[in-house]
């Protein structure tokens, strides 16, 4: 894990989310968020991760924590194999390295993972990467404003921001070896290996690998304003209740097939929620204090 903040502080610090010059219109203007300490997952989820789940009786719709993920996760869980399901994924050699990051799952299935691994960490000595004394904190899927700002981190140059990559400023195109984009790879490569795109405080593949499914819902209209409005920027640090199919979710940071305009950190991309296309993983974040209620979509 990685920290955002200060461990056992409640001290809130300032991250700066979209972009001011350049970019897609859903991604302006910048905007300034504030949040107490988190953890943002230092890799995506993995393959053999995802086998634990699986492995562990993860896919049973009746388990805890598709209840928890909501009514339409656990029908969607029975519609589509419920306790005998096995992502194509597991079985496909060119993407079933343990190391590589999991991807072909649905946003219903990201929820149900962030649980599973919510209830798993009560079985742990200690939350890793915790102060000693600290709160273990939860486990749960980022928001997409949660999302950009882990992958930035607080910010620390005044002014407005372009459309940047995390690992470098200005416009510069990034080349083949920083990162797994632009199909220079041809497939998701083992996590860290491009260490070249890392971010400057340690976290890999925010760029290219694999779409990550983030827990918000969005709406035409706030993907056509961008960060114009403040309804619309509280609307997308709140957590969506899975409770039906219809609303899109989001997912950020490109896929190893993504140019690589399409891999910078501000980019937005929406998508229904039981899609399960072969681009579309996770990362998880730790926090440690309420941050936000729930927004039934």
């Amino acid at each position: 894990w990685l920290w955002r903040g200060e461990p056992g502080s409640t001290q809130k610090l300032s991250y700066r989310i979209g972009t001011d010059d350049g970019g897609d219109d859903d991604e302006r203007p910048s905007w300034i968020k504030e949040y107490e300490p988190f953890q943002f997952a230092r890799y995506p989820v993995t393959v053999q991760e995802w086998r634990w789940f699986v492995e562990s009786g993860g896919y049973d719709p009746s388990a805890p924590w598709w209840a928890s993920a909501g009514e339409a996760a656990i029908k969607w869980a029975n519609e589509y194999g419920g306790a005998s399901r096995r992502p194509w994924i597991l079985e496909d050699t060119r993407f079933s390295n343990g190391l590589q990051p999991i991807m072909g799952i649905s946003w219903f299935e990201a929820l149900a993972y962030a649980h599973w691994s919510q209830l798993l960490q009560r079985f742990l000595p200690a939350a890793s990467g915790t102060a000693a004394g600290a709160p273990a904190g939860r486990i749960e899927l980022p928001t997409e404003v949660r999302w950009e700002a882990g992958v930035w981190g607080p910010e620390a140059r005044p002014g407005p921001r372009g459309a940047e990559w995390v690992h470098r400023q200005g416009r510069n195109v990034p080349g083949s070896i920083d990162f797994n984009g632009d199909g220079s790879f041809g497939c998701t490569a083992p996590v860290g290996t491009y260490s070249r795109g890392a971010g400057p405080q340690g976290h890999f593949d925010t760029a290219g690998q694999v779409w990550e499914w983030c827990a918000n819902a969005v709406s035409d209209r706030q993907m056509v304003d961008g960060w114009r409005h403040k309804p619309d920027r509280e609307a997308a640090d709140e957590v969506a209740l899975a409770n039906d199919r219809q609303t899109d979710g989001v997912l950020r940071g490109g896929a190893f097939l993504d140019v690589s305009y399409h891999c910078r950190p501000s980019v937005r991309f929406r998508v229904h929620p039981v899609t399960h296309s072969g681009f579309f993983g996770v990362r998880l974040v730790r926090v440690f204090s309420p941050h936000s209620g729930h927004r039934t979509p």
